[in-house]
């Protein structure tokens, strides 16, 4: 019992030093069609969506449940009363693709 224990205890552990040097390496993922476009604005089908959310950070995220937006990038928004105007409210230390916060 004793040996079975300190064995699939140093399975874990070689385990999780395997799988901890593939971290923030390579995504690899498998779509079933090529991208029509890479561009989040016009993203629409399914292909593009799995591509784009691994590209990018939105400033929200539909909910699950019923597609209500949920903080992501944007930590909060105000929406004006004509709805013309919308103002997002963005988390601290937030870096853009430049480097700058």
């Amino acid at each position: 019992m004793h040996m079975k224990r300190v064995l699939v205890l140093t399975l874990i552990v070689i385990i999780g030093i395997v799988m901890s040097s593939f971290a923030g390496s390579v995504l690899r993922t498998t779509i079933t069609a090529t991208p029509e476009s890479l561009d989040p604005t016009i993203v629409s089908a399914e292909n593009d969506w799995k591509v784009a959310v691994n590209l990018y950070d939105f400033l929200v995220y539909p909910a699950f449940a019923d597609a209500s937006p949920e903080a992501s990038v944007a930590s909060r928004w105000e929406v004006s009363d004509d709805s013309l105007t919308w103002t997002f409210y963005l988390n601290q230390g937030i870096m853009f693709h430049e480097a700058v916060s």
